[in-house]
């Protein structure tokens, strides 16, 4: 069986950069795949191939949707793996290769032997990991990044913007599984995980896919014009301090998160505030001030459980 799936011809490029990010485990507030997403957007990619999603998911686990299209007739969509590209970025005489996928349920080897075929196909010559993880971060500081990469060069580049490695050691997911296989096949790799606040899980959370595009910009130098997305980074942290603020165990909580922010603020990984921009209304839609609250009281719930739980006697 194919599991690639090929829309037309493939496209012809050139010493390429594939970025990529995975909704689920490695998506916090799907601030990685709205990066990617928004990459894409911004430099005009084309759908090319997708993956046949029969051999790789569970669908009692990961459900298609169904949907009413355009003429009102009902269809299914299928957890998809959409490869899209870019022949030439401006400036840097490169291609792009974008992918947003859904994170697989099953045969995890298989799925990183298509992933490195097509990188093959598409002259891939760097390849990009986003994530996205949740961390007791307030909203209202610069996003913490951390990022890797496998050889010293790359390393140099995201050191000097300021981005701090990892020493996380655990359970991972595809975008670990891709980072080993692209070191065995000596396909350079940059990664970088934005951290989402653990009380808010309201998405797209605009502020850390804002994060994680100024680190890719800056890393790969794509000159991407941020400016509207700086814009909805600002809207979302003023809605969630709104939101913040009308609970005060909330905003206790908040405040204790940036007070030991502040007493780490001399360590790396962390972007530098955004300068002040003209704010743009006709931007993406930000998530309602209702489901802000609804997580926030749900994080409230969560604490006071775990608080009034009577602890295990020896």
């Amino acid at each position: 069986m194919n599991i690639i799936k090929a829309d037309g011809e493939w496209p012809e490029l050139k010493n390429s950069i594939l970025v990529a990010a995975f909704s689920g485990w490695n998506d916090a507030a799907d601030a990685a795949t709205s990066a990617v997403r928004y990459l894409g957007e911004q430099v005009s990619t084309e759908t090319f191939a997708t993956l046949d999603p029969e051999e790789f998911y569970v669908f009692t686990e990961t459900r298609p949707q169904t949907r009413l299209n355009e003429d009102g007739e009902r269809e299914i969509i299928w957890p998809t793996n959409e490869f899209a590209a870019q022949s030439n970025l401006p400036g840097l005489k490169r291609s792009l290769v974008t992918l947003i996928g859904v994170e697989p349920d099953l045969k995890w080897r298989t799925f990183a032997d298509t992933f490195i075929e097509i990188c093959r196909r598409c002259n891939v010559t760097e390849v990009v990991l986003v994530g996205a993880l949740v961390a007791p971060v307030p909203h209202t500081r610069p996003v913490p990044i951390t990022g890797a990469a496998t050889d010293p060069l790359r390393l140099e580049r995201v050191r000097k913007v300021g981005i701090s490695g990892s020493r996380y050691e655990g359970p991972t997911g595809i975008v670990g599984i891709l980072s080993e296989r692209c070191q065995h096949e000596k396909i350079p790799l940059i990664s970088f995980w934005g951290a989402a606040p653990s009380y808010l899980t309201a998405s797209p959370n605009w502020k850390v896919t804002s994060g994680l595009l100024d680190a890719l910009n800056l890393v790969l130098n794509l000159e991407l014009e941020l400016s509207s997305l700086h814009a909805m980074s600002r809207r979302f942290e003023s809605q969630v301090t709104q939101a913040v603020n009308r609970d005060e165990q909330v905003a206790a909580f908040v405040q204790a998160l940036e007070e030991q922010y502040a007493m780490d603020e001399g360590s790396e990984g962390k972007i530098e505030a955004l300068p002040e921009e003209e704010e743009d209304e006709n931007d993406t839609e930000l998530p309602s001030a209702e489901l802000l609250i609804q997580d926030l009281e749900r994080h409230i719930r969560q604490r006071q459980e775990r608080n009034d739980r009577p602890s295990e006697e020896n």
